[in-house]
């Protein structure tokens, strides 16, 4: 043992950090079983860095991800003969404190099973060691590499979070490009319809029919641009605020990009048609054209352009400093070091080595999933509510077919001579976030959004709930071949287990997890939807009468049937 640590004493202190910090990364990230991800909580566990090739095998998107690291690295490897130049001054108090702070983050993403937590212990357990080990000079050496690092995680949640708004901004951008050109358009929410021109016989919708789905509303674009102005600027820019500004345009690049491929399909379907230019439906698929494919890679020749011409705007000479990449002042490499504490260094990579180890055994003994709760609803609507009589509707193939194992659906469809009603109950299986957006859902459906937004609603029992209230229109060609639109409202909320209720899709996951690592609980969730359908007509701006009618009658009916479905505390 005494020659062993004679010859690591030999090592000099930096080799010997850098080792530690590979051994602690590999150890927690590379090796240790983490999370199950879609598999299944029978399935064994992925470490967090299978999880993201899980990821990435599974969404093309996000290929570049993986890549980051590398790249980062790279980074590191350019200022090499700075980083040689500096001390190693380890700072022991803040650098075990944020290392702890990430260990702590990496038991509760285990715990609740989801990768987000430990992507974010990534970052806090490197930053930590970084300190720990080197000082803060090496962390601020390596900072922008360290921060880099974010890119390598696909955001999922936030494209869910921010696809909407950016879909309604590029939707209106969108028609007011075409209107500048010329170009007569029709747009309600996402939809953009080419205007009726009574003149020549054409109706509403006749030369195109678009919609601003996820696909073209920035968002999938948005991460990879951000990344590349972000490393483009690194490289290319000598101040800190260009490069800030750089950053921050990705985010209006993407939407100009995506505002130019919507006119270029809408410019598309009305000289070839939409065949042509968007692609055809066969059975449920839509498959997308050539042309389709094309335009989409217009969102990055007009981003690259716009960062191109922005760099040059805020520095003139980026070209010169992006022509001499890699090449530093050599005066910094003939700056002696000084004295490297490598005993200081070995004992401290020792302990986070051990620290690491006991995380994964503490993983081990702690992190046993929570059982199932018992659901929160009674997984059956009345036969009758008042004058309107309940049908029973099965579940589509396509639903089916979209279910995780475990989820099961009750509906019922309520009629009258005035009106109809959907009833859904959706009830979640073994499976982590197993319930879907109605935002996903619906679309899929045919349905666009038109909005969405918060209301009450007092239940029968004298208790009031919210629930979330979306807009929704669905166009068709009647049998006098004239496109007419269907509207209509959905309201919905989320139910967990005794009195947990939200309306809001996110805050159902966060308690989802939060439950689940601190109270031991995991709710087995009821998805509760309630739809009307109304004033069906040609294109218009609507009735806003009839909407007003449709949703005092939606409140009414769950006003009604919510006490009946949704159990009471403590009942089984």
């Amino acid at each position: 043992m005494t020659q062993l640590l004679d010859r690591l004493l030999q090592w000099p202190a930096r080799v010997v950090a850098a080792a530690s910090v590979l051994v602690v990364m590999v150890l927690l990230f590379v090796l240790g079983p983490y999370q199950h991800g879609d598999l299944g909580p029978d399935a064994a566990r992925m470490s967090l860095v299978g999880g993201l090739l899980h990821v990435v095998a599974g969404d093309s998107e996000w290929l570049y991800c993986p890549v980051v690291p590398v790249v980062a690295l790279f980074l590191i490897y350019l200022r090499r003969r700075e980083l040689a130049a500096l001390p190693v001054q380890g700072r022991f108090v803040p650098g075990l404190a944020i290392f702890f702070l990430g260990l702590a983050m990496y038991w509760v993403g285990f715990k609740a099973d989801t990768m987000y937590p430990g992507f974010l212990s990534v970052h806090l357990v490197l930053a930590g060691l970084i300190i720990l080990l080197g000082g803060w000079r090496w962390m601020t050496a390596l900072a922008f590499p360290w921060a880099f690092l974010v890119f390598t995680w696909p955001t999922i949640p936030l494209e869910d979070w921010v696809a909407f708004p950016l879909r309604m901004m590029t939707a209106e951008l969108s028609t007011d490009l075409l209107h500048l050109i010329g170009i007569d358009v029709v747009r309600e929410g996402t939809g953009l319809y080419s205007a009726p021109d009574l003149a020549h016989g054409l109706e509403a919708g006749k030369l195109f029919k678009l919609d601003v789905e996820v696909p073209c509303s920035g968002i999938r674009s948005l991460s990879a641009l951000m990344m590349i102005s972000a490393l483009y600027g690194y490289l290319s820019l000598k101040r800190w605020w260009p490069r800030f500004f750089l950053f921050l345009s990705a985010i209006p690049l993407a939407v100009a990009g995506n505002i130019v491929r919507m006119a270029l399909l809408a410019l598309g379907s009305m000289w070839f048609g939409s065949d042509f230019a968007v692609g055809r439906v066969v059975g449920n698929t839509q498959e997308i054209s050539f042309y389709h494919e094309m335009a989409g890679y217009s969102v990055f020749a007009v981003a690259l352009a716009g960062m191109f011409a922005f760099s040059t705007l805020l520095e003139g000479k980026h070209w010169k400093r992006l022509a001499s990449l890699g090449k530093r002042d050599k005066q910094v490499a003939l700056q002696a070091p000084l004295a490297e504490p490598r005993r200081q260094v070995l004992w401290r990579g020792t302990l986070v080595m051990a620290l690491a180890f006991a995380c994964l055994l503490v993983c081990a003994v702690t992190g046993q999933q929570p059982p199932l709760s018992p659901s929160g609803v009674v997984m059956q609507f009345p036969l009758s509510l008042g004058s309107l009589q309940g049908i029973n509707q099965e579940a589509t193939a396509q639903e089916i077919n979209g279910l995780t194992e475990g989820v099961k659906i009750e509906r019922k469809l309520y009629v009258s001579n005035e009106r109809q009603m959907l009833a859904t109950i959706v009830l979640s299986g073994p499976a982590r976030r197993a319930l879907h957006r109605p935002d996903i859902c619906l679309p899929g459906q045919g349905w666009s959004i038109a909005g969405k937004m918060e209301v009450p609603v007092r239940l029968s029992d004298g208790r009031e709930i919210n629930v979330m209230m979306m807009r929704l229109f669905r166009d068709s060609i009647n049998e006098s071949g004239k496109l007419v639109r269907l509207r209509g409202l959905n309201l919905f909320w989320y139910q967990g287990y005794g009195e947990v209720h939200t309306a809001d899709y996110y805050h159902h996951v966060f308690l989802t997890y939060f439950d689940s690592v601190f109270k031991n609980l995991n709710h087995r969730w009821a998805l509760m939807s309630f739809f009307i359908p109304y004033a069906e007509g040609e294109l218009s701006a609507g009735d806003p009468l009839a909407e007003a009618t449709a949703m005092e009658a939606l409140r009414a009916m769950i006003g009604q049937v919510a006490p009946m479905v949704l159990k009471k505390p403590g009942e089984t």
